[in-house]
C-alpha cells in the first residue's frame, strides 16, 4: 500500500534549493532536487514530465488560497494544458501567474485563456517568450476580464501588426494598468498606431516598452498625440528603425522617452 503522502499549505512560490528537507519527502515528485525545469506551485514542485500531476489537481481544490504561480520554462504536452487549465479555475486569489517561455502555442491558448479570465484579482501576468501572435484573439478575450491588473508583460510573444490591432481593444480595458510590454515583438507602424490610440484611454499607465518593435519615423505624429494625451512618465522606444533627427525631436519634445537598452539585467540609457 502506498504511503499517504501529506498536504501541506500553498503560501507562495518556492525555489526547490530552498525547500526543507521535509517538505521535499511530502511529495513523490521531488526525486531529483538538481532538475532545472519544475513546476513550482505554492510549496510543491514537480518534474517536469509533459503532463501535470493528477494529485496536485487534489491538493489546489482543497488548498486554493495561492497567490503567486511561477510555472517559468515549463513545457506542458497537450493532457497538462488540460490539466492546468482546471487547476487555474480553482485559483481564485491568485494575483501573480507566471508563463515565462512555456512555448505556449495557439492550441494552448484556446484551451487556457476561459481559465485565465476566471482569474479576477490577477495583478500582473506574464507570458515572455511565448507565440503568442496567431493565438492573440483568445488572449484578447482572457485578459480583457483581469480587471485588476497592474503588469501586463508580452514580451517576445510573436505579435505582429495584426495582432496588436486584435488586442489594443481589450487592452483598453485594463484601467488600472501601469505597465505595459511589448519589446520584441514586430508590430511595425500599423501596431502602433493601434496602440497609441488606446494609451489615452488607459490613465493609470505610467511605462510602455517597446524596444525593438520595427517602429519608424512614419509613427512620429501617432506617438507625439498618445504621449501628450496620456500620464506616461517612461517609454522605452530603443532599437527602432528612428533616423537620429526623429530620435532627437522626440526626446526633446517628451525627455521620459528612452532610446538606450533595457534587456534583462542591462540598462543604458
Amino acid at each position: 500500500m502506498e504511503a499517504e503522502h501529506k498536504i501541506l499549505p500553498m503560501t507562495k512560490v518556492v525555489d526547490i534549493r530552498q525547500m526543507p528537507e521535509e517538505v521535499k519527502a511530502a511529495s513523490p515528485y521531488l526525486a531529483e532536487p538538481e532538475i532545472s525545469t519544475a513546476l513550482q506551485l505554492g510549496e510543491y514542485i514537480c518534474k517536469n514530465k509533459g503532463t501535470f500531476p493528477p494529485d496536485l489537481l487534489k491538493i489546489t481544490e482543497e488548498k486554493n488560497n495561492l497567490t503567486e504561480l511561477c510555472l517559468k520554462h515549463l513545457r506542458l504536452n497537450e493532457e497538462g494544458i488540460k490539466h492546468l487549465s482546471v487547476v487555474l479555475y480553482f485559483l481564485k486569489s491568485l494575483k501573480f501567474a507566471n508563463f515565462h517561455d512555456m512555448q505556449l502555442e495557439p492550441k494552448d491558448l484556446a484551451v487556457l485563456s476561459p481559465a485565465i479570465a476566471k482569474l479576477s484579482n490577477l495583478e500582473e501576468i506574464n507570458f515572455t517568450a511565448n507565440n503568442i501572435g496567431p493565438g492573440c484573439k483568445h488572449l484578447s478575450l482572457a485578459i480583457g476580464h483581469l480587471s485588476k491588473l497592474i503588469i501586463l508583460d508580452l514580451t517576445d510573444c510573436s505579435l505582429r501588426a495584426g495582432h496588436m490591432t486584435t488586442l489594443s481593444s481589450d487592452i483598453k480595458k485594463l484601467t488600472k494598468l501601469e505597465l505595459l510590454k511589448l519589446s520584441f515583438n514586430h508590430i511595425e507602424d500599423y501596431g502602433c498606431d493601434a496602440l497609441c490610440k488606446i494609451i489615452p484611454e488607459m490613465p493609470l499607465l505610467v511605462e510602455i516598452e517597446l524596444f525593438t518593435c520595427g517602429i519608424t519615423n512614419i509613427s512620429y505624429k501617432c506617438l507625439e498625440n498618445a504621449f501628450k494625451n496620456s500620464n506616461l512618465h517612461s517609454v522605452l522606444l530603443g532599437n527602432n528603425q528612428f533616423t537620429p533627427k526623429f530620435e532627437g525631436k522626440l526626446k526633446k519634445a517628451f525627455p521620459f522617452v528612452h532610446f538606450g537598452i533595457k534587456h534583462y539585467r542591462c540598462n543604458i540609457f
